[in-house]
C-alpha cells in the first residue's frame, strides 16, 4: 500500500537530535559512574574490615555516592520524556510537509487504513518505545562497563575479561538469530496495526443500527484480534527464549571466572573479603548484561517497527483512484443534457466545457462519487474550481 519513499529509518532516528537527548547521555553516564564509585567505596570498606580500619565516614560516603546517583537516574528520565516528544511532533511535521498537497488521498479508504494506525498510534509508540529503550540499556551497558572496570582495577584483571567474553558471545548469538526475530516483529507489528485499523469504525458500526453490518464488521473484527494474538504471543515467545538462553550464559562465564579468582588468591584474605562483598554486584552485573542482551532484541523489534513508518511516511493510492471509480454507474448532468464517461479524462472535458454553472454528479451507493470529486479536486480542476461547481446526488 505504500509509495516508494527515499524517507529511511537514519532520517527518522535524526528526529531523536537535539539537547535533550545529550543530556539524558550524560545524565545516564554520570548516575552509572557513580553507582561504579559505590562499588568501589564498598571494596575499600572491605579492605578495611580486615585490617580493622573502618570508620562510620566510610559509610556516609556511600550513602551520598549512591544518592546522587539515584538523583541523576531521575533526571535522565526528564529528558527521555522531552526527547520522545519532540521526535514525535518532528515526525507528525514531517509528514504533513510531504503531504499535505495529495489531495487526491482523502476518499482512498484502502490507503487511510494503511496509514492512519503510524499518525494515531505507532507513530507514538515507537517514538517512545525507543526512548525509553535507550535510556534503560544505556544505563545498563554503562554500569557493566564503569563497575567492570572497577572490579579489574581493583580485585583481579580476569574479570573484565570475562564480562567482555560473555558479552561478545551474546551478541553473536543475537547476531545469527536477527532474521528469525525480525520476521518474527515484524508479523506481530502488521497484524496488530491490521486490528487497530478495524477499530476507527467501530463508532459507525455500533450505533448505526444496521445489525447486517456490525455482523460483517463484527466477524471481521474478530479474525483480526484472533491473527493480532497468535502473533503476539509468537514473538513474546521467541523474545523470552533467547532472554533465557543470554542469562544462563553469561552467568556461567562469569560466575566461573569469579571461582577461578576465589581459588587462585585462597591465602589473600583481604582480596577474598572484597570479592565476597561484590559478589551481589557481580550477579546483578550478570542480570543486567542478560538484560542487555534481550534489550538488544527490543531495539531489533523497534528497528522493524520504524521500517513500517518510514514505508508508510508517502501513503500510495493517488495513482490508482481512477481504478475505484465504476464511469458505467455514473452519470454527469448538465442542465437537461445527461453524458456518461469512462474516463477521469473524459470527466474532465465535460467539466471543463461549462465555464459557469452547475455540473452534477450522480450515481448508486458505491459507484465512486465521492472518489470522482476528490480526483477532480486533486487534478487541473482544482485551478478553475470557482467557475465549475460540483454537486453530489445518491441514486438510491
Amino acid at each position: 500500500m505504500s509509495a516508494h519513499s527515499s524517507f529511511q529509518r537514519r532520517d527518522f532516528l535524526r528526529f531523536l537530535l537535539g539537547p535533550s537527548l545529550a543530556a539524558m547521555l550524560l545524565l545516564v553516564m554520570l548516575q552509572e559512574l557513580l553507582g561504579a564509585g559505590t562499588t568501589w567505596l564498598v571494596i575499600r570498606v572491605a579492605r578495611d574490615i580486615t585490617e580493622a580500619h573502618v570508620t562510620a565516614g566510610d559509610f556516609v560516603w556511600i550513602v551520598v555516592t549512591q544518592t546522587f546517583s539515584y538523583l541523576a537516574g531521575a533526571a535522565s528520565w526528564i529528558y527521555a520524556e522531552r526527547t520522545g516528544f519532540t521526535a514525535f511532533g518532528k515526525y507528525l511535521l514531517h509528514f504533513a510537509r510531504s503531504n499535505r498537497f495529495r489531495t487526491a488521498l482523502l476518499g482512498d479508504a484502502p490507503a487511510r487504513e494503511s496509514t492512519e494506525p503510524f499518525l494515531t498510534n505507532e507513530g507514538f509508540r515507537v517514538c517512545f518505545d525507543l526512548m525509553y529503550d535507550l535510556q534503560f540499556y544505556l544505563r545498563l551497558f554503562f554500569n557493566i562497563v564503569f563497575n567492570a572496570a572497577v572490579l579489574g582495577m581493583e580485585i583481579d584483571g580476569g574479570l573484565p575479561l570475562a564480562y567482555v567474553l560473555a558479552f561478545a558471545l551474546l551478541v553473536i548469538l543475537q547476531w545469527t538469530l536477527r532474521k528469525p526475530l525480525a520476521a518474527a516483529y515484524l508479523h506481530n507489528q502488521r497484524m496488530t496495526n491490521r486490528m487497530m485499523a478495524r477499530t476507527y469504525n467501530a463508532w459507525d458500526n455500533i450505533f448505526s443500527g444496521n445489525r447486517y453490518n456490525f455482523r460483517l464488521w463484527h466477524g471481521d473484527l474478530r479474525d483480526r484480534l484472533g491473527a493480532a494474538l497468535n502473533a503476539q504471543i509468537r514473538a513474546i515467545l521467541a523474545r523470552e527464549g533467547w532472554s533465557a538462553i543470554s542469562g544462563i550464559i553469561a552467568l556461567i562465564i562469569v560466575l566461573a571466572a569469579t571461582a577461578w579468582v576465589a581459588v587462585h588468591e585462597s591465602g589473600n584474605i583481604a582480596l577474598l573479603v572484597a570479592l565476597a562483598a561484590t559478589l551481589p554486584r557481580q550477579i546483578e552485573m550478570t542480570l543486567d548484561m542478560h538484560q542487555l542482551t534481550a534489550g538488544m532484541t527490543d531495539l531489533l523489534a523497534i528497528w522493524t517497527r520504524i521500517k513500517g513508518i518510514c514505508e508508510h511516511m508517502q501513503p500510495a493510492g493517488e495513482e490508482r483512484i481512477e481504478e475505484r471509480i465504476d464511469f458505467g454507474r455514473l452519470v454527469l448532468k448538465t442542465g437537461d443534457r445527461e453524458e456518461r464517461c469512462g474516463s477521469l479524462a473524459e470527466t474532465l472535458r465535460v467539466v471543463f466545457a461549462e465555464p459557469t454553472g452547475l455540473v452534477s454528479v450522480r450515481g448508486g451507493n458505491g459507484a465512486g462519487k465521492s472518489t470522482l470529486l476528490v480526483a477532480l479536486r486533486g487534478g487541473p480542476a482544482q485551478l478553475d474550481r470557482n467557475l465549475v461547481f460540483l454537486s453530489e446526488f445518491s441514486a438510491g
